[in-house]
């Protein structure tokens, strides 16, 4: 296959284009071991199944989902899954901030309330936290990635994103004030 640096009009043509090859991803734990091993054509297969999902959990174009960033397989197939389904993908800190667990809840409701999503996917073991902030910024829908798994495929036709369509919400650090999210634009990554 012919390598192509670029010229994608959206994250998911690039996707797709990079899905006929033979390379992906590789995830390292925390101690420095290969954890999981991803070809951006399982990823491929993975974000199409998971756009499915989410549509059949009720959510519709347009609208914008967190995603707590961990780095592993999980966040890499709703983040892509989102721009096969037409959805923002907000992504949002998994680490815990400086004041513990009443201050990551206070950091996550604000980034939903400023984002306006209309869901938030999550790592089981961070679910109770995020469902806090979910519950305070009103936001009505909060799945595990087990529960967003067991989704049933909704049989549409999916619709991603254009050129002019925003690809991602991008948050700052928050380290010197609350975290503030920036549009970036399908143009603009690619």
């Amino acid at each position: 296959m012919a390598q192509r640096l670029g010229g994608f009009q959206t994250i998911s043509e690039a996707l797709d284009y990079a899905a006929q090859g033979k390379t992906g991803f590789n995830f390292y734990g925390g101690k420095g071991q290969l954890a999981h091993v991803m070809s951006y054509e399982q990823l491929r297969h993975r974000a199409l199944s998971t756009a499915r999902k989410l549509l059949s959990a009720g959510l519709k174009r347009g609208q914008r989902v967190a995603v707590v960033a961990e780095t592993g397989p999980d966040f890499m197939a709703v983040f892509f899954g989102c721009q096969y389904a037409g959805l923002v993908p907000a992504p949002v800190p998994y680490s815990m901030y400086i004041g513990g667990k009443d201050a990551y809840i206070a950091k996550v409701a604000g980034m939903f309330r400023a984002a306006d999503v209309a869901a938030v996917i999550t790592s089981e073991d961070l679910k109770e936290h995020i469902t806090a902030g979910a519950a305070d910024a009103r936001v009505p829908l909060v799945l595990t990635h087990t529960e967003l798994a067991a989704q049933p495929d909704a049989m549409v036709r999916l619709e991603g994103f254009a050129p002019s369509d925003v690809a991602y919400v991008q948050y700052s650090s928050g380290s010197t004030s609350a975290p503030k999210g920036v549009l970036i634009m399908q143009s603009a990554i690619m």
